[in-house]
Parts: structure tokens; C-alpha cells; sequence
């Protein structure tokens, strides 16, 4: 029987996914979401009632999808997603994805993976401020992003949004641009 001369190498930092839902409770209109933005959706710690940090170090959008209902029969609703590359070292033309719908039975739909790339398709601190996607949507859209994530564990990155009433040590979720997250803490 071998036996090792030394404990062996880990992953102390593993790769975690989540997939967050999210309702329009107004419709977006060309609704500009940053990298910082995406990373308050995908959690916060609250440290005090005010301020809370990143629960990730860095994350990537994996996939975003999108389902516009129709509020009334016959009149159109249409839903616009439009990958951005706003960062100056990701230089590329903007990818524009349109759907539309005029039935109760069918609703408007996107959805798509950043493209290859880009720089919405990268890893990303969460603090970054560079534009990822821009998107409208009709009032009561469904909104479902996945993402790739690591865990904030080995430094906690201060989170720049305001919070208010939070619970110290609570997970929070932000609501953003009018998509509030489902089933999870939202402030």
C-alpha cells in the first residue's frame, strides 16, 4: 500500500451556480444593467441595517432568459435584448435579440448566452462598473440569469449600494432597474 509523503493540493475556492428569478414590476425601457448591478442581484451581506459587502469575489452571467406576457389582446408586446461592449478592452459590435408577441397563449421570449468574447462573457470582480446588457421588457416579464460565482471568503469586497432596515448577517438580494428577485431576500 502506497501511502503519500504530504496532505494533497485542493480547491480551497470552489465554482458555485445560482440561477436568480426576477419579475418586472414596471416595464424596462432600454435598462442598463453593470457589472456591480448584477453582482447586488446575485447577493449581499448586510453588516449593518446601511451597509452590506459582495457575497461573491467574482462571477460571470451564464445565460439569460426572458418571457414577455401580453397584458392585452391584440397589442403587441416585445422584449429587446442587447448584449453591450462598452469596456474599452473589449472592443465589438453590440448583439441586438428581438422578440415579439400579440397572444395571451405565446409570450415574448429571449434568451441567449453573452456572446463569445465579449465582455459580458467574462469573469468579472464584482465591483466593476462597465456596462453588460441592456434590456427592455413588458410590466410582469419573467427575468431568469444564471450565473457562475466564488464565493467572497477570502476578502470581503464592500458592496457601494444603499440599503436600508437591513439585519446584520442577512442575505440579501437588490432589486434593480424593476426586476425584483423571487424567493429569496430582496432589498
Amino acid at each position: 500500500m502506497r501511502v503519500a509523503s504530504h496532505p494533497p493540493q485542493f480547491l480551497a475556492q470552489s465554482t458555485r451556480s445560482f440561477h436568480l428569478r426576477s419579475l418586472a414590476t414596471a416595464a424596462l425601457v432600454s435598462s442598463q444593467f453593470t457589472i456591480a448591478q448584477l453582482a447586488n442581484m446575485l447577493g449581499v451581506i448586510a453588516k449593518t441595517a446601511t451597509t452590506s459587502n459582495f457575497l461573491s469575489q467574482a462571477f460571470r452571467l451564464k445565460r439569460l432568459s426572458i418571457w414577455g406576457p401580453v397584458a392585452t389582446a391584440g397589442t403587441p408586446v416585445t422584449v429587446i435584448l442587447i448584449w453591450n461592449n462598452s469596456a474599452n478592452d473589449f472592443v465589438g459590435p453590440p448583439v441586438t435579440i428581438v422578440d415579439t408577441a400579440v397572444s395571451f397563449d405565446w409570450p415574448a421570449y429571449v434568451s441567449s448566452v453573452p456572446p463569445q468574447g465579449s465582455v459580458s462573457s467574462k469573469w468579472h470582480d464584482s465591483t466593476e462598473g462597465d456596462f453588460t446588457f441592456t434590456l427592455s421588457c413588458p410590466a410582469g416579464s419573467t427575468v431568469d440569469m444564471e450565473f457562475d460565482w466564488v464565493l467572497s471568503d477570502s476578502g470581503l469586497k464592500q458592496s457601494t449600494i444603499a440599503i436600508v432596515g437591513a439585519t446584520a448577517g442577512e442575505v440579501y438580494h437588490q432589486i434593480t432597474n424593476n426586476l425584483t428577485p423571487q424567493g429569496v431576500n430582496t432589498i
